[in-house]
């Protein structure tokens, strides 16, 4: 073994993936462990790779590209286990368990010696142990079935060309790297090119290649199609089932609907009908111009009306009576005359008149009270009373002054008779004024009263009370029809108001009614039962015919117990693109202006790597003759028929062989110092039985420098 050798001595696992409760001893050299198809050779290979170097980080959820999930324990318990393990002349026993993430992982180192826990190395063990990291530990000591591939990452490259030793040619190296990754988030934008297509056609390949292994499955896929075809036909049953059950409530809506809309008409045309009437009442109404008289004005203008009868009557009495008043004052003026004439001695046999005077003064002032009493009251029979005391009183005065002057026999006296005369024809000319302006103001109120009368009942200025009269009462006809024809306006329109309110108040509660019946098959009741009966029974067949089918399936995917296998080589296949594209984008971005310090690089590893390949080639392949070469990223090349050709021309198991040469060289490249584990998870399966047993001497010759642990299917 190399001096600075690492090798495991025993492992324990506790839980992980399908492995449960195991343990195995492992001892230096070359150690193959046989197991059929299904037994766990790639889980066990996958916890050496997880206690060397813990769980992949990744946040997918796939479980061919998130190792933490596809290794969960299937019967569940602590998740991981120990390793015993001996380096640089000390035994330790390190344990990791890990958890749903990252953080939840628990790792532990003891000295075997003391017993003691150890600082000596931590979680990081593969990287401190081998001086590489994970990726390139994968890409060089762990060979699994398709993952024979090689690409060089950082950890690999500084580790070919022992940068790590020096910190002139590690300075260069660093720069190169930070230089990568400033312009990696660039180009990774730029899409699926170049390397990344081809690779992704290798995968396609091995994809197909994938089907081809999957012809036990070939059933079981038809099955699926059967089953997703049943599926379908069993959704389609029930949504038909489900479109007759909505048709039905769809029916019962539109009937409902109908019935609301029917409702909702007649409601409506009662309203309209109301309407309608309130209309032609309305237009009624508007053709009076002007709006008759209401009852209180009526009542107004008839006691107006009477008014006027009743003063045109007394009017007529003043005028009466004030022509008898100015024919009292020229009969009393003739009387005061004749009285100055006796006292003058002009006439005689007058002298009795004195007698009488002051009598027939206080008579005429009576028959001026009577009459003055008479004008509101009596008509004619005054009129006649008030004339004939009016003479009387005349002749009375004549008498009293002739006998004063014949008893007396004074002519001294004379003179207090005659003023007495002129007192009296003195009150007879101011009852004269009064009953003028009695006349005067009957006279005016007559002429309002007619005025506004005329005015009001569109007549003449000389219309008599019995004309306005007449008038009135047609003004009256003409009110009472225009206030009924009101009334039974305000008592339309509150019928159309509250037709209208219960319309709309039946449409807010049924906001259907409005809107047109929808448009759809109709069906009886009896046929949509019918059909959905119908629809029922196929629909429980076909659920019969699902379960068949589910049951077969069943049954095929027990009987397809590699697909877990094939998962893996997908996966790991995965792994490769993603490596690829970032060694893609490194490359490309840095052709230009770090091509010397590649070149420099190169020449450190490219010649060993490619002679080292040929040997093995020759020791797998002792006919072996053509040459190889390498790009920088280990791409191979074979030399044959006078040209460079890519591996991939050639049969899957010659390049198993080539891959498998570059990673024998690979492996002694990176391990002339430090001695780390080789795991082989059945790389040799595609190989034949000659080229085999040869590569089989290869692990020998190589366990005698080295642990290998080799997991195949081969006795």
């Amino acid at each position: 073994m190399g001096r600075n050798s690492m090798q495991i001595k025993k492992i324990h696992i506790s839980n992980f993936g399908k492995l449960h409760e195991m343990q195995m001893d492992f001892s230096e050299g070359l150690n193959v462990i046989n197991g059929e198809n299904g037994w766990g050779k790639s889980t066990l290979a996958a916890f050496l790779k997880a206690m060397l170097y813990g769980m992949d980080v990744t946040t997918k959820r796939s479980l061919l590209e998130n190792e933490r999930r596809r290794y969960k324990p299937w019967q569940g318990g602590a998740y991981g286990g120990s390793m015993e393990f001996e380096a640089n002349g000390k035994s330790y026993r390190m344990e990791r368990f890990f958890g749903t993430k990252e953080r939840e992982d628990k790792f532990a180192l003891y000295d075997l010696t003391t017993g003691l826990p150890s600082t000596d190395y931590s979680e990081h063990l593969g990287d401190e142990l081998f001086h590489i990291d994970r990726a390139a530990w994968e890409r060089t000591c762990y060979l699994g079935q398709l993952n024979l591939g090689v690409a060089v990452n950082d950890s690999l490259n500084a580790r070919l060309t022992h940068v790590e030793e020096e910190s002139g040619d590690m300075q260069n190296y660093e720069q190169a790297v930070r230089l990568l990754e400033d312009r990696m988030k660039y180009f990774r934008k730029t899409g699926n090119r170049g390397q990344i297509a081809k690779l992704r056609d290798d995968q396609r390949v091995v994809r197909e290649d994938q089907m081809i292994l999957m012809n036990r499955m070939k059933e079981l896929e038809n099955e699926r199609t059967a089953h997703i075809e049943q599926k379908r036909q069993e959704q389609f049953a029930h949504e038909k089932t489900e479109q007759l059950e909505k048709t039905g409530r769809k029916l019962q809506e539109r009937n409902i609907q109908k019935n609301e809309q029917e409702q909702y008409l007649q409601l409506k045309q009662r309203a309209d009908a109301t309407e309608a009437v309130l209309q032609k009442a309305n237009v009624a109404l508007a053709q009076y111009e002007t709006v008759p008289a209401d009852e209180t004005l009526l009542d107004l203008l008839r006691s107006q009306i009477y008014e006027l009868r009743t003063t045109i009557e007394k009017r007529e009495a003043a005028a009466q009576q004030k022509e008898r008043s100015e024919a009292s004052v020229r009969s009393q003026q003739e009387v005061l005359e004749e009285c100055q004439e006796l006292v003058a001695g002009r006439k005689q046999g007058l002298a009795g008149a004195f007698g009488t005077a002051a009598a027939g003064a206080v008579f005429v002032l009576l028959s001026k009270t009577v009459a003055n009493a008479e004008i509101f009251s009596s008509e004619k029979a005054s009129m006649l009373a008030g004339a004939a005391t009016l003479v009387f009183g005349a002749l009375l005065i004549i008498g009293s002054f002739l006998k004063a002057l014949r008893e007396t026999g004074k002519w001294g006296k004379q003179g207090r008779e005659l003023h007495k005369v002129k007192v009296a024809l003195e009150n007879y000319e101011e009852q004269a004024e009064q009953d003028a302006e009695v006349y005067e103001e009957l006279d005016q109120t007559m002429k309002e009263l007619r005025h506004r009368l005329t005015e009001t009942f569109q007549t003449s200025e000389d219309a008599t009370p019995e004309e306005l009269e007449a008038c009135w009462q047609q003004e009256r006809k003409r009110s009472q029809e225009y206030q009924q024809l009101k009334a039974e306006c305000e008592s339309r329109r509150n019928a159309s108001r509250d037709a209208k309110e219960i319309c709309q108040s039946y449409l807010n509660d049924h906001p259907k009614a409005a809107e047109p019946l929808p448009e759809m098959e109709i069906i009886s009741q009896e046929e949509l039962e019918r059909r959905l009966q119908q629809n029922r029974e196929a629909e429980k067949a076909i659920q019969q015919e699902t379960g068949r089918i589910e049951s077969r399936i069943r049954m095929l995917e027990e009987e397809t117990v590699r697909l877990p296998e094939l998962e893996e080589q997908d996966a790991a296949l995965t792994a490769q693109i993603e490596d690829a594209v970032r060694t893609c984008d490194r490359l490309e971005q840095t052709l230009g202006f770090l091509e010397t310090a590649k070149d420099q690089l190169l020449s450190r590893y490219l010649d060993r790597l490619k002679e080292g390949t040929e040997d093995y080639l020759s020791e797998l392949v002792p006919e072996w003759e053509p040459s190889v070469a390498m790009d920088v990223n280990l791409k191979m090349k074979v030399q044959q028929e006078g040209s460079l050709r890519d591996t991939e021309c050639f049969s899957t198991g010659w390049q198993d062989l080539f891959r498998l040469a570059e990673r024998f060289a690979l492996v002694d490249a990176i391990c002339d110092a430090d001695q780390p584990t080789v795991v082989l998870d059945d790389p040799f399966v595609n190989l034949d039985p000659k080229k085999y047993k040869n590569a089989r001497k290869i692990l020998e010759k190589l366990g005698e420098k080295r642990q290998l642990i080799y997991f195949s299917c081969r006795e």
